[in-house]
């Protein structure tokens, strides 16, 4: 592991330029198809697809709160929490993961300390690529087997998965991985099964919202937004095995159009949405950011 991040900046340098070479690779046989495709989404589609990723983003920073809220901390309001935790995300795609973590621990260090900060972001970031690999197995089911009834199975795993992982069956996992880093493990009071029931359902809205998106900017071509927005989610999910990169930029559009051409979508179109998507995702995370802190300012000067 030390030998990883004495290393980074070699690796991560390798691994875009892997990911630059492979993309290239890949869209190379397609560009006169590229060139002559007329790429187009419509304005109110594209309203409503930034609609859909803020509240995307709202449900995430939601799942955030209710993880945060296992720990005994002193009174902190709704919207604090969530401009610490916003503005983390948009501090992750200059340095990567591990600086919007601690750019959060900076902005709550009056009202928790960086081990809560971190145990929340590593419990957050478990519990949400489980659930994420569960649904992306239920849906690559049902494409195989052209039946929605093949997802009841999964579902009802979904269900009883959730309060197993929320709460103290994975203690010990966080404090491993919490070993890792230079701070101490503390105590939590653990979530409810009714909690637990509320973060599955935020993270199933989220699944919701995710899939809107792409069906805004597909046009809403079905089954199509499913398919491209099922890859999309699978490399996604892959890409975050390369965490040196932040938030796998270029790693994760080469898998998409990698997973995409083996399964014979067009290239033009998938090279078309890796990049919209990628835009879309950086421009709302900022809004995001920028919509909460002006919130949160008004709030206080109301207060004032």
């Amino acid at each position: 592991m030390k030998v990883l991040f004495k290393n980074r900046q070699f690796i991560l340098y390798l691994l875009l330029g892997i990911s630059l070479v492979a993309i290239f690779y890949i869209i190379t046989p397609s560009i006169q198809d590229i060139r002559s495709m007329d790429f187009s989404i419509s304005a109110i589609d594209c309203l409503l697809a930034v609609f859909f990723c803020l509240l995307t983003l709202l449900f995430k920073a939601w799942v955030h709160v209710l993880i945060l809220g296992k720990y005994r901390l002193p009174s902190i309001t709704w919207l604090q929490a969530v401009a610490a935790y916003a503005n983390s995300q948009v501090v992750r795609y200059i340095p990567g993961k591990v600086l919007g973590v601690i750019s959060e621990s900076i902005r709550m260090a009056n009202v928790a300390k960086a081990a809560v900060i971190w145990e929340v972001n590593v419990t957050q970031y478990l519990i949400t690529n489980i659930v994420s690999m569960l649904v992306l197995v239920i849906l690559g089911i049902c494409f195989l087997l052209d039946s929605p009834f093949a997802a009841l199975p999964g579902m009802l795993l979904l269900y009883f998965a959730i309060p197993l992982l929320t709460n103290n069956t994975l203690a010990h996992v966080f404090n491993y991985v919490a070993g890792f880093f230079p701070i101490t493990t503390v105590d939590s009071q653990g979530h409810s099964c009714k909690q637990a029931m509320i973060i599955l359902l935020c993270l199933c809205v989220e699944w919701l919202f995710y899939f809107m998106v792409w069906y805004h900017l597909t046009g809403g071509e079905s089954p199509f937004f499913l398919y491209i927005g099922w890859f999309y989610a699978a490399a996604s999910w892959l890409a975050l095995l390369v965490f040196v990169v932040p938030n796998g930029i270029l790693v994760r559009e080469a898998v998409f159009l990698w997973l995409g051409s083996l399964f014979g979508l067009p290239i033009g179109q998938l090279f078309f949405y890796s990049i919209v998507f990628r835009v879309l995702y950086i421009a709302c995370d900022i809004i995001f950011y920028m919509i909460i802190e002006l919130l949160a300012a008004s709030r206080s000067c109301g207060k004032n």
